[in-house]
């Protein structure tokens, strides 16, 4: 303003006063203004008692909700009775209150009431599920040495149930092997019906080519559960080495062959060659431990990943196959589902059974209804494709099977060994290591998580039987069954001797041709959707995590808030607003609202540690245009003593590691000025 000619700066006016009731505490002295607009007390102002009193009780009935929800919708399905729920309420209550304290106190220091997290719904639900096979007494878990029995006036210790058997009977173990060889005997024959035609194979081709991937994967089972991984997993045809295989089929597309059958064979002797040599990969990888070693670098959020993407496969390979002939496919999903998930709990007589053995009651179903719309003639005017899916009768297995043959080594001639064929095949036996399986299948089996010389040793062996693999006349190699550690948690039957009776029937079905096309004509929309199902028994790692909305959303949008032009729209994302309060020091209220009470801030320890190994440094060719030493000594000196008091202000702390290196400022050595500092502090 200007007055009288003189330039006088313009009066401001007195701050804004704010006015708290009676008996509040006094706030800061500069409340941050922009945010106080909408409120009546912020976060240091407290309203009087009675207020208080009234708004606390708001609260707590606020968050009372959401306790009664959960213990009335967990309570009842864990067994508990009208007074289990009450005692439930009553100890989250509890519990929720004192995390309340913590939090509020010496915690986050901000108004937040710390309650029970739906977040914990499908993990407790998990648990319930679990432990629904179990025996109780009642509904209620008692104490066994808590419980007596009175009669005749006399009390009897409880009669005790004897211990669950370790080894499952011969019957069951039996059947449960069984179903094990109808789950991987899917992947034998998509595989078979996939390649062999393309090789110019007949169907009896495909019936000998069924029985040599049986015979080598018999083999290949009990030599990991014996002394390999020796976990229950079944080593199965690998879908990795489709790739590799239609390469050298495309390759030798281009020669000329006398008959659709030579071609056939001289395909086969390639495909040979090229797992032999391959396989020398897997053999260097585990048995130099070199596998090992490299898995030792996994955290459980790697592993979580890895088996996850090694599960996705299932997927791919089942609702395509089930799209082929949904009036199959899809019925055998959904009496899946319902039998082995629901009607299960029907009857308790009922669970054992209908859980571990509902899948061969399913197949056994559908398959019947498909031979009844076959002979009825359903698929009489349908094209070629919805035939070869649908009917029971298109495989020709039965038919072009021998009764008795067994394979051998060599069987489709010498091998035959190209470059271009080998490196290929060397990529799918690199892809194809099933450590990801193995950690999925220790979990289902109740075992612990495999060390690394455990894994390497199992690698190993699964390069001899991928040797094993192409001597026999394999079309693919093997790899542990990712479908069969999905019936691992189907059955909850974690059983080594179950999956070594199932490389039994392996065995003998490669040897009796006959009985093995019989089983193997089962439509492939049925094991399509067997894999749609174990898909999801396999992956249930993940549903607890991933069926959290806001977590789900945190991950998304923190992935692509850091990846998507990140750098140009910094301003756009609020990076700059939002910077300041990310650091203790970024702004002058992130004190005042998360210091800790009762001054227990001046004893938290809140400096990091700096070593100043070499304090300073300087030689005559860097003066900067000072004519002497001394001078420039005075330079550095100075411009390092300011740098490092900037760092105890920021928070840092420097040691120097003698007195002669301390340099001098102001008058006084640094270490004093830096003690001085401190105790000023």
């Amino acid at each position: 303003m200007v007055e009288n000619g003189h330039h006088h700066p313009p009066v401001m006016p007195p701050p804004m006063t704010i006015h708290q009731p009676l008996g509040a505490a006094r706030g800061p002295a500069f409340p941050p203004a922009e945010q106080l607009l909408q409120l009546n007390y912020c976060i240091h102002s407290n309203p009087s008692w009675a207020q208080t009193v009234f708004l606390g009780f708001q609260h707590y009935i606020v968050m009372l909700g959401s306790v009664v929800m959960i213990a009335t919708k967990l309570v009842p399905t864990m067994g508990g009775s009208h007074g289990d729920k009450a005692r439930v309420i009553q100890a989250v209550l509890f519990t929720s209150g004192l995390n309340t304290l913590l939090q509020t106190l010496i915690g986050s220091r901000l108004p937040t009431v710390m309650g029970p997290s739906f977040a914990y719904l499908l993990s407790v639900l998990t648990i319930i599920e679990d432990l629904m096979d179990e025996d109780f007494r009642s509904e209620r878990e008692k104490q066994p040495e808590k419980l007596v029995m009175v009669e005749n006036g006399h009390h009897h210790p409880p009669v005790m149930a004897p211990p669950m058997a370790i080894h499952q009977p011969l019957a069951q173990t039996v059947f449960l092997g069984f179903q094990h060889y109808i789950v991987m005997l899917g992947s034998v024959v998509m595989i078979a019906t996939k390649l062999v035609p393309t090789m110019g194979g007949s169907h009896g081709d495909k019936a000998r080519v069924i029985q040599a991937v049986l015979f080598t994967s018999g083999l290949n089972t009990l030599l990991q559960t014996l002394i390999g991984s020796r976990l229950p997993t079944v080593m199965g045809p690998s879908f990795a080495y489709l790739l590799s295989v239609l390469t050298i089929i495309e390759d030798l597309m281009d020669e000329d062959f006398r008959s659709e059958r030579e071609r056939f064979h001289h395909t086969m002797r390639a495909i040979q060659g090229s797992l032999i040599i391959s396989s020398f990969i897997n053999m260097i990888l585990g048995f130099s431990r070199a596998w090992g070693d490299f898995t030792k670098l996994f955290s459980p959020v790697v592993i979580v990943a890895y088996v996850s993407i090694t599960g996705l496969g299932l997927f791919g390979r089942g609702f395509p196959q089930l799209a082929k002939c949904v009036e199959i496919g899809l019925p055998m999903l959904i009496f899946l589902v319902v039998l082995q998930q629901y009607m299960k709990r029907l009857h308790h007589r009922a669970h054992p059974i209908l859980e571990r053995f509902g899948l061969l009651f399913c197949i056994a179903l559908v398959w019947a209804f498909a031979a009844l719309l076959t002979v009825a003639g359903a698929y009489n005017n349908v094209g070629a494709a919805t035939k070869q899916s649908c009917r029971t009768d298109r495989s020709y297995l039965m038919e072009t099977a021998p009764w008795i043959r067994m394979s051998y080594p060599f069987q489709w001639g010498a091998p035959i060994f190209r470059a271009s064929h080998v490196f290929g095949m060397m990529g799918a036996a690199l892809v194809s290591t099933s450590t990801g399986t193995f950690f999925a299948a220790s979990r289902f089996a109740g075992a612990t998580p495999p060390p690394g010389h455990v894994l390497s040793r199992s690698i190993g062996f699964q390069g001899i039987g991928q040797l094993l693999d192409g001597t026999f006349g394999s079309i693919v190699g093997n790899a542990a069954s990712v479908e069969n550690v999905g019936l691992l948690g189907l059955t909850h039957v974690g059983s080594r001797r179950v999956v070594q009776v199932s490389a039994a029937f392996m065995l003998f079905f490669s040897i009796f041709g006959k009985f093995g096309a019989f089983f193997a004509s089962i439509p492939l929309p049925i094991f399509a959707a067997i894999y749609c199902v174990l898909y999801g028994l396999f992956n249930s790692i993940l549903n607890t995590i991933f069926s959290s909305p806001p977590t789900v959303a945190m991950i998304v949008g923190t992935i692509l808030d850091n990846t998507l032009d990140a750098h140009d729209a910094r301003d756009d994302r609020g990076v700059g607003w939002w910077h300041p309060f990310q650091h203790r020091k970024g702004d002058s209220r992130n004190e005042e609202f998360y210091s800790f009470p009762l001054r227990i801030n001046e004893y938290m320890p809140r400096r990091s540690l700096c070593l100043a190994l070499h304090v300073y440094s300087f030689t005559s060719e860097t003066t900067h245009g000072f004519n002497d030493a001394n001078t420039q000594h005075a330079y550095n000196t100075n411009m390092l003593a300011s740098a490092i008091l900037s760092i105890c202000e920021s928070g840092g702390l420097v040691l120097f590691p003698s007195a002669k290196a301390s340099p001098v400022y102001d008058g006084m050595t640094l270490n004093s000025k830096v003690a001085y500092f401190f105790k000023k502090k």
